[in-house]
């Protein structure tokens, strides 16, 4: 990722809206919103063993070269 992402926390609908749809979009609808709400969990478990690399492990992160982070823009 090149920057943090938000932190998906809520999914809201009209339920009337909701119920007007084909069932078949219902499926969609929460397979996707399952699928951000795993990508939230993941990226916070990366945080989680990023730290524990670091700290436990003395890992040592280092930044890229400026003009390698120009050429990846």
């Amino acid at each position: 990722m090149w920057h943090e992402p938000g932190t998906g926390l809520a999914f809201l609908v009209s339920q009337q809206a909701f119920a007007a749809l084909p069932v078949d979009l219902h499926s969609i609808i929460e397979v996707a919103v399952n699928a951000v709400n795993e990508s939230t969990l993941a990226e916070a478990r990366k945080n989680m063993a990023l730290k524990a690399l670091i700290k436990a492990h003395n890992v040592q992160l280092r930044q890229m070269p400026a003009e390698v982070m120009l050429a990846l823009k």
